[in-house]
Parts: C-alpha cells; structure tokens; sequence
C-alpha cells in the first residue's frame, strides 16, 4: 500500500490522470464482464426450463437470426425496440 502511494505522489498529473483512467477502464470491462456472466446464466435457466428463445414480454418466439447474433436476447425485436423507444 505504501509502495503505491509512493508511486502515486512520484507521478505527475499526467500520469495520475492516466492511472485513473485505466483503472476506470479495467472497473468497466470487470462490470461488463459481470453484466454478460449474469446473461449467459439466465440464458441457460432459460434452456433448463424450456423458455429459452421466447420472447419475456409477449410470448413469441425470438427469431433464429437474432438468437445468432445475440444468444442470450430475451427479447423478439419488436418488443426490444418497443423497450428502446420507451427509454
């Protein structure tokens, strides 16, 4: 810890802007990648119980194409886009 705050007290703003920055950066993918773990879990609870690939809000399936293009869509592209619209 003190190594660090040695560091930190050598570096100049630039440098301390740019640490902070990558530690931004690294909290960010660490979040998206935790983001994506969550889906594929849901996505396999969804096969489990034989709901995967159909829409959560009207029922209808979800398409081939778009389950390709992202396997773990809870969503058909209607109603995301509906969701979309209303944010």
């Amino acid at each position: 810890l003190n190594e660090k705050v040695t560091e930190e007290r050598e570096m100049d703003p630039a440098d301390q802007a740019a640490s902070s920055t990558m530690e931004l950066l690294k909290s960010s993918f660490q979040n998206t990648e935790l983001e994506e773990y969550h889906n594929i879990e849901l996505a396999l609870e969804k096969i489990d119980d034989g709901t995967y690939g159909v829409c959560g809000d009207c029922g209808e399936p979800i398409s081939d194409k778009r389950l390709k293009m992202n396997p773990n869509a809870s969503r058909c592209l209607r109603c995301q886009e509906a969701m979309e619209e209303r944010d």
